[in-house]
Formats: C-alpha cells, structure tokens, sequence
C-alpha cells in the first residue's frame, strides 16, 4: 500500500499545485512574480506543497519496506544464476555456502551451521514468489541495503527542498532572498540531488524485476535523470508519469503476492 499511496499522494498535490499555483510552469516567471503569487493564497498553496513534500518523504518508508519485504523475483524461466539453482528446483543450503560474513549461525532465518535447508527457487507464480519476510531473508541484500539507502537520502533531499514553500516562504519578503532560497535549497537539494537519487533507487530496484517492469523502470528512471537539463523538462515530467504508474504497479504487485501467500498458508 506504501508504494501506491506515495504516488497517489504526491500526484493529487501536483494537481492541486498546478491548480492553485501554476506549479511548476510559475517558477520559470521573475521572482517577484512568483513570490508575489504564492502570498496572495499562502495557507492553501503552501498546504498543497506540504502535502507534496509528504508523498515525497514517502519514498522513506517505501525503501525500507522492500528492505525487509523483500524484492521481487527475477524473471521466471531463467537459471538463477546468482544462486546457481534452475527454477522449481529445490535447494539445499548450508550455512557454508553463505557470504564469509553469514557463517556464523543464522540467528535471523533460524538455521545453524551446517543445517541443510530445502527451499524453492523464486519464480513469478504467486504460489512461489510470496514475500520472504517470514524466513528473515531479502535476496541480493547488499544490492538491497543500498538501495535503502539511497531512497531514503532521495526522500530527504525532496522533502527539504519541499518544505521550503510552507515553512520559509511566507516569511520572505524580498525577491532576492527568494531567489537564493530557489536555487539552493529547489534547484539544487530538492531538484538536481532528488533527480539523481531517485533515478539511481529505481534502477536498484527495477534491476531485479520481470522483463517489463524493469525496462519500465529503466525508462521512468533515464527520464527523471534529464530534469538536470532544463531543456528537457517535458521529458523529466513524463518521466515522474511513468514512475508514478511503475509505483502503483509494484505496489499491485505485492498486494497480489501477500494475498496469495496468505490465501496458501
């Protein structure tokens, strides 16, 4: 549900920006112009960016979600070559043939050293594909812990460049001042740094999807990368469109795959 409502969220505030606010066709007008239009309706224009900024901070939430969650499977048909296991084979696991640091007893899957443990390889089908949260295990997890990580740094660089508007905005006065505060805190934090991040966080994760979801993410994540190209601010607006609908689709997604792990329990 995390991954669906961020992009609901962070799309209605849009809306309601683009409404209220011409946002963000208005901040290509003078300075002036702009600060004078946001303090003729500060409560609601800065209302709406709050939410914005909320629908942002929660690509937070939604990284550490599929940190423990989990993330999808590869793509089904193929061998699993970074496990060595050919799909719908079982694999017996030792606690040997884990990463030098995992030999110590797996207190988190509950298996000592040496312990066989029999398990299906991930393929697609809902039946084998559920969540692995219950065994304590994310595939690929350092991919994942970097992931993390990133989308957490995407959602705070977007938040405070966000909270701008509503928090220091109505406080200033003097076109210059506001300036500076565009460049630094929306150009470059909220804007340059939120473009890159988030584009690096869709890649990790989109990286270990099926074949369309992940050349969609692909897609969503090289468009939002050319918001540094002012030209180009068409294609960087698609591109949040594009990965809006891929959110709302992984989203769909995990719900399907929770309910059918549930439904098989």
């Amino acid at each position: 549900m995390l991954l669906i409502a961020a992009a609901l969220v962070a799309n209605i505030a849009f809306i309601g920006l683009g409404s209220a606010f011409d946002y963000p066709a208005i901040l290509q007008r003078p300075p002036a112009e702009v600060l004078e239009r946001f303090h003729d309706n500060p409560a609601v224009i800065g209302g709406w960016f709050l939410l914005l900024a909320i629908g942002a901070g929660l690509l937070a939430p939604v990284a550490l979600k599929l940190r423990t969650a989990g993330m999808p499977a590869p793509v089904a048909g193929k061998l699993r070559t970074d496990e060595g296991v050919a799909p719908g084979a079982v694999k017996p696991r030792t606690a040997g043939l884990l990463a030098p640091a995992a030999v110590k007893p797996r207190t988190d899957e509950g298996v000592a050293p040496g312990a066989v443990k029999p398990r299906t390889a991930g393929l697609l089908a809902p039946a084998a594909v559920k969540l692995r949260a219950a065994e304590g295990v994310v595939p690929a997890a350092g991919k994942l812990r970097t992931a993390e990580w990133v989308g957490i740094a995407a959602a705070a660089v977007q938040v405070v460049g966000l909270l701008r508007w509503p928090l220091i905005v109505p406080f200033v006065d003097d076109p210059g001042t506001f300036h500076t505060l565009n460049v630094v805190m929306g150009n470059i934090v909220g804007e340059a740094c939120g473009y890159v991040l988030t584009a690096i966080w869709t890649v990790l994760v989109a990286r270990r999807m099926a074949v369309l979801p992940r050349v969609w993410g692909f897609v969503a994540a090289g468009a939002i990368a050319t918001g540094l190209a002012p030209a180009l601010a068409l294609v960087n607006f698609a591109g949040y469109v594009l990965w809006s609908l891929w959110l709302i689709g992984l989203g769909t997604q995990q719900l399907t795959r929770a309910r059918a792990a549930h439904a098989s329990r």
